[in-house]
């Protein structure tokens, strides 16, 4: 509830900002939509989607660790 809120006061104070969430629960993703953000991205969720992906022969570990290497 706290960071739909946050997205609220951010989309009322600068309504033309491009708005980016975490949602830490897959529940909140669609909340963290209805309050605005213009995209939610869920850690666990991706993190799952990663795993399973490596598990059945995909390669996305090496995309992901270049992304992390660029930082």
């Amino acid at each position: 509830a706290e960071d739909a809120l946050t997205v609220l006061t951010a989309r009322e104070l600068a309504p033309n900002t491009r708005i980016v969430a975490a949602a830490t629960d897959r529940e909140n993703v669609k909340k963290l939509e209805r309050a605005s953000a213009d995209a939610v991205i869920s850690p666990s969720m991706l993190g799952g989607h990663l795993l399973v992906r490596s598990a059945l022969g995909s390669d996305e570990s090496g995309l992901i660790d270049r992304i992390l290497e660029s930082e």
